[in-house]
């Protein structure tokens, strides 16, 4: 008998409060479930969670003093990945699974662990063609040349010559911008790209490689979408303002008055464009929809200056509460949430559930997200002081409990830095039992 197919769709930096419209999910029979929890604040943390079940301390695949984005990073996440197997990727792979990675986001990438049957990447395509990403391409695979012959033999030639044009627009608004002329209102960040890869998948992937149509076996599908995401506005793209607002947040505790205007303004126009594009995905992909379980999630939220700015870092209900729905396989009958949260290190389980046929559970009675300091490195952009890099690398979690209670315990300090509904003893008491694995 054949096994159902899994879709996950992650909208990635998707607040659950700006998640407005997802509830037309409900018409194609998805399932909404609530307080769902993101295990980090930030991108690779948070997918080695979902793809492992673990939280971060427990995968390691986090920030630390030193290992930052674009210094280590790929690295690290490599060989954890690698430890684990790939999680997921590498669990279904053993089920007899095809594991198909499209993802716009460059975390998300073979670099740094993620290796499906075939995986599609489109960060080098988007914004520019000389960024931290095709630099590391570059770097594998030596020189141009070899990286165009690498990418005719994985069948991306034709996503090379469709990249041409995002690339080119991206320059184009650039120039506009520089010029006082015109700012578009939304930056496309690869969503039409991919739906015209999913067009190509569910006619057997010729120009992709990806067959979603297949009468025998059965496939994984992981899509990555960056709608949400900074850049916000074309003067961003090289992430020189999100970035120095981030750090000036992190290290200072307040962001430019500017910065947060821009996020204020602009966030909810990308956030709700996300959300249709999802849609449109879930329309694609409708022809498989009864065979699949297809779970439509965010990695993370967005900080507007509400206890923070942008992601990582922080552990603020705008960056930890993402929207869940979920759509169980033709037969299946829809799971009841048994606990009053649900942690996106769950997905594993629940993923394996419904494969092997045993009974997946969804909700439990705690959640957790973890920080380990600044995933961007401060060095040559901020003036920081050794007190204020201390308290920044420092390993901290927030609690979530039922009924509403909550705390977040700094464990390089051993103190509660915040805490609702229970006392500081209580809480600290909690903290410690929680973190002896």
């Amino acid at each position: 008998m054949k096994r159902p197919n899994i879709i996950l769709l992650i909208i990635d930096t998707l607040r659950e409060d700006h998640g407005k419209g997802l509830e037309a999910l409900e018409q194609f029979g998805f399932v909404k479930y609530e307080n769902a929890i993101a295990p980090a604040p930030w991108t690779l943390p948070s997918h080695a969670s979902i793809f492992t079940g673990l939280y971060p301390s427990m995968h390691g695949i986090h920030e630390s003093y030193g290992v930052y984005v674009g210094e280590k990073m790929a690295e690290l996440s490599s060989a954890k990945m690698e430890g684990l197997r790939l999680g997921l990727l590498g669990e279904l792979g053993d089920y007899g699974y095809d594991t198909y990675i499209i993802t716009a986001n460059p975390f998300i990438t073979p670099l740094h662990g993620f290796r499906g049957t075939k995986s599609i990447h489109l960060r080098g395509f988007l914004y520019s063609l000389d960024n931290a990403y095709l630099n590391d391409l570059l770097r594998l695979y030596k020189n141009h040349l070899r990286l165009a012959r690498e990418l005719m033999r994985r069948g991306q030639a034709w996503l090379s010559i469709k990249g041409a044009y995002y690339f080119a627009r991206s320059k184009i608004d650039q120039a506009l911008v520089r010029a006082g002329i015109y700012e578009r209102p939304i930056l496309e960040k690869g969503s039409n790209l991919i739906l015209e890869i999913l067009d190509d998948a569910l006619r057997g992937g010729r120009r992709t490689g990806i067959d979603l149509r297949k009468d025998e076996g059965s496939f994984f599908l992981f899509i990555n979408m960056m709608e949400a995401h900074a850049p916000y506005v074309a003067g961003d793209i090289d992430d020189s303002l999100s970035v120095n607002a981030y750090l000036e947040a992190v290290f200072k505790g307040e962001a430019p008055r500017e910065a947060v205007n821009i996020w204020r303004k602009r966030y909810p126009i990308h956030s709700a464009y996300a959300v249709s594009r999802a849609l449109d995905i879930v329309r694609k992909l409708s022809l498989v929809i009864d065979d699949s379980l297809f779970i439509v999630t965010s990695d993370h939220g967005e900080l507007l200056g509400d206890g923070g700015f942008s992601h990582g870092y922080f552990l603020e209900d705008g960056v930890l509460r993402v929207p869940l729905y979920i759509r169980w396989p033709r037969g299946m009958t829809a799971l009841k949430q048994e606990g009053q949260l649900i942690s996106l290190t769950q997905v594993p389980s629940l993923i394996r559930g419904v494969v092997d046929g045993s009974t997946p559970v969804i909700g439990r009675r705690i959640a957790m997200a973890e920080s380990f300091g600044s995933n961007f490195n401060y060095s040559g952009r901020i003036s920081v002081t050794e007190e204020e890099v201390k308290r920044v690398f420092s390993h901290r979690v927030k609690v979530y409990l039922q009924g509403g209670k909550w705390f977040v315990y700094n464990e390089g300090t051993d103190s509660i830095e915040k805490v609702e509904g229970m006392g500081m003893d209580e809480a600290k008491a909690t903290a410690k039992n929680l973190l002896q694995w």
